[in-house]
């Protein structure tokens, strides 16, 4: 029991920590959700930093302070403004892609197990920082939650899905490169969860068939970066990561990304050990 308390709370510490460097750094691939009217109190907001894989929901709340006791104004206020947050959480989760044809709502509306293991994940989201209280007797809070981890092991495909196309590790490998990015900047593409890597002809050289399930949960299939060089000096690929240009998106949601065929043909250079394609460390840059 002591052994899960300090797990948990190292996750919200982590959690706590990646929602302030998004914040401060605000260079991050960004997916943004307002709703509501503030002045209302009926109102929230909130965000996916896909370079963090962190999902961050405002909730604003309001009372009558003259029909209530301070102290329970306060409590009525907060709780207001936690169902528009928690609301907001799962506006924004069903907006995500899950690749290139699906969408969370899509997955979530012909499933009721899912739709159930969505809502009930959500409900675990940590709050991050001290609710604020206004003079005008508003009230708002932050929670946030990874996409990662339990949401994905939701949403992602099943275990049998993964890992049947893993490229053989050579004995002597001559090249070794710590991850792979890919530069599909200005090329209309979207993040998802489960993006895949094709090459100019439609046949996929990087998706969950190359991958660990178990990686692809805990980190995600790719990350995502706005720059090359923000994505080369990420730790996911830090090093000497393989660089390759993508010439466009495809999919009905632009998710997954083609790269030409004599690139393509990189990725199955026997001579270089692609093992950290099965870890997935893999970053596209939007």
């Amino acid at each position: 029991m002591r052994a899960k308390s300090l797990v948990s709370v190292g996750v919200i510490l982590a959690l706590i920590t990646a929602v302030s460097i998004a914040l401060a750094a605000g260079s991050g691939v960004v997916q943004e959700n307002t709703m509501g009217n503030k002045k209302s109190g009926n109102y929230a907001s909130g965000e996916l930093d896909w370079s963090t894989q962190i999902i961050k929901s405002v909730g604003f709340g309001a009372v009558n302070p003259k029909s209530m006791h301070v102290g329970q104004a306060r409590v009525m206020c907060l709780r207001a403004a936690t169902v528009t947050a928690q609301r907001n959480l799962l506006e924004i989760v069903q907006g995500v892609n899950i690749d290139s044809e699906t969408t969370v709502e899509n997955f979530m509306t012909t499933s009721d197990v899912v739709r159930t293991n969505v809502r009930g994940v959500l409900r675990g989201a940590q709050q991050i920082g001290q609710p604020v209280y206004k003079a005008d007797g508003t009230c708002e809070i932050t929670l946030g939650m990874r996409v990662t981890g339990d949401l994905a092991d939701v949403l992602l495909p099943p275990p049998n899905n993964f890992g049947g196309s893993q490229n053989e590790v050579p004995a002597g490998p001559q090249k070794v490169y710590t991850g792979l990015v890919i530069n599909a900047f200005g090329l209309g593409a979207v993040p998802a969860m489960a993006p895949k890597v094709v090459d100019e002809d439609g046949n996929e050289v990087y998706g969950s068939s190359f991958i660990s399930r178990e990686y692809a949960v805990e980190q995600g299939v790719v990350g995502y970066a706005k720059s090359v060089n923000q994505a080369k000096d990420n730790p996911r690929v830090a090093g000497s990561p393989l660089v390759l240009q993508a010439v466009k998106a495809s999919g009905s949601t632009k998710a997954d990304i083609v790269i030409t065929n004599a690139d393509a043909a990189k990725l199955k250079d026997t001579s270089i050990d692609w093992s950290f394609l099965k870890e997935c460390k893999v970053i596209i840059v939007l």
